[in-house]
């Protein structure tokens, strides 16, 4: 009789400790998913003012209106971008064989690395930009010199005894 007891004690301890768990993945499993419902929302939202932008456009829109927009819409997405790592260890809490964390990190590296690369070409814009002014500048200078000389010319040739 004893070890029936201990046999049926066992059972109901695994049985109680799967429920027990059930319980905590049920918990964890609604909260990954209300992060989920939330990003869902934001990435709706996001992509709705994305088209009120682009209607609000213009022939020519204004610089600055144009600027907002784009920096509005930088930080809705960043904050999705944090609202997703959320969910992401969220669910890594929930499965922890899911190892997430080294694509989080190859993430941010990418990430990184296209702002360095965005700003090199920014910069070499900017070069160019600097450039192109200073031809123009230069052909300025160039017609006026151009200028002054067919004044030059044309003043000693008025002045010219065989014409």
């Amino acid at each position: 009789m004893g070890k029936m007891a201990q046999l049926i004690g066992a059972i109901l301890a695994s049985r109680w400790a799967a429920v027990g768990e059930t319980s905590v993945l049920i918990t964890r499993g609604k909260s990954a998913i209300r992060g989920l419902k939330l990003l869902l929302l934001n990435l709706s939202s996001a992509e709705k003012r994305a088209v009120e932008y682009l209607k609000n456009l213009a022939n020519e829109p204004e610089p600055e209106v144009v600027k907002f927009s784009y920096e509005e819409t930088i930080g809705r997405l960043q904050s999705l971008q944090e609202e997703t790592t959320n969910a992401i260890e969220e669910w890594q809490d929930i499965i922890p064989e899911a190892n997430i964390t080294t694509q989080i990190g190859v993430i941010s590296q990418l990430k990184t690395e296209l702002a360095d690369r965005s700003a090199a070409v920014q910069d070499a814009r900017q070069a160019l930009t600097e450039a192109q002014q200073a031809s123009a500048e230069e052909k300025k200078a160039l017609q006026k010199r151009l200028e002054e000389r067919e004044k030059t010319w044309l003043a000693s040739m008025a002045n010219c005894p065989i014409i």
